[in-house]
């Protein structure tokens, strides 16, 4: 059985939400919602969308600005 491609992202902010993203795993794709809830941890939501995500940055550039 082959394995499925799996792509995901996610961004970290100082506000709330402090994590977002998304996951992509085959066909399927995942929304991801998150907050500190100490220094070391978070606690993620999950919901399972039917939209496919784009990826918000082109290859060509990192996504820090300009």
């Amino acid at each position: 059985m082959a394995e499925k491609p799996t792509k995901g992202v996610l961004f970290f902010s100082d506000r709330e939400p402090h994590i977002t993203g998304y996951l992509v795993i085959g066909n399927e794709h995942f929304e991801l919602v998150g907050w500190h809830s100490t220094k070391i941890r978070a606690d993620l939501s999950v919901k399972k969308t039917g939209e496919r995500q784009e990826d918000l940055f082109d290859g060509d550039r990192s996504g820090e600005g300009g």
